[in-house]
């Protein structure tokens, strides 16, 4: 794993804000170098505390859950609200179908007329309008196709889309945080090793 030079420094930066804070904590109660080393530790666990924490804090919050104080806000509004409520639905169901249906074709036929030259005309006439709304309907069909395998491909295009954000967010859950993690966890433990073992270090750095 590929170490970044912010965790480097980050991790440098406590340890001496930490040596510097129980250094100046031991001075301003006249303690014992032992007492400096352990207040060093107990700060460098705090700065862990808080690093470890605050990882999970945003964890929590990507994947949109609730927090502990939320959970306990509404376990106890649960609990306040207890008595039974009266719940009305008012439900109108009133479905309007339209149907339109604009299939006419009517033969004009003039039963009345004796002439055999009307008669081929009408009928050319019907034949005419037919094949017009024909080619109408298919233009209309043509156009809803497109629309539709329009909208097909803007849906899979923000599918795949969807698909590289969870991608990317899955990765900076799984490997994101692991400098973060990492730093608060050699904090932890040199705070608790100063801390456990602040004598034995004293003795051997001051010889007191």
């Amino acid at each position: 794993m590929e170490v970044k030079w912010w965790a480097l420094a980050a991790f440098l930066a406590g340890v001496l804000l930490a040596a510097v804070g129980g250094y100046s904590v031991a001075e301003w109660f006249h303690t014992p170098p032992s007492t400096a080393i352990a207040y060093a530790g107990s700060i460098l666990n705090v700065f862990g505390l808080v690093l470890v924490a605050t990882e999970l804090t945003e964890k929590r919050s990507k994947f949109g859950l609730p927090s502990l104080a939320e959970r306990l806000v509404a376990a106890v509004s649960r609990w306040w609200r207890r008595k039974p409520q009266v719940v009305g639905i008012s439900a109108s169901d009133t479905v309007n179908v339209k149907a339109d249906a604009s299939a006419h074709v009517g033969f004009g036929y003039d039963l009345t007329a004796t002439d055999l030259k009307r008669r081929v005309d009408l009928l050319e006439e019907e034949i005419r309008l037919i094949r017009h709304e024909h080619v109408a309907d298919v233009q209309r069909l043509d156009k809803s196709i497109a629309n539709v395998e329009a909208q097909i491909a803007a849906e899979i295009r923000e599918r795949r889309t969807e698909q590289g954000q969870i991608r990317d967010t899955l990765r900076e859950m799984e490997v994101g945080g692991l400098h973060v993690g990492w730093l608060g966890f050699w904090w932890l433990l040199i705070g608790e090793t100063l801390t456990g073992f602040s004598d034995p270090i004293a003795r051997l750095l001051f010889g007191a």
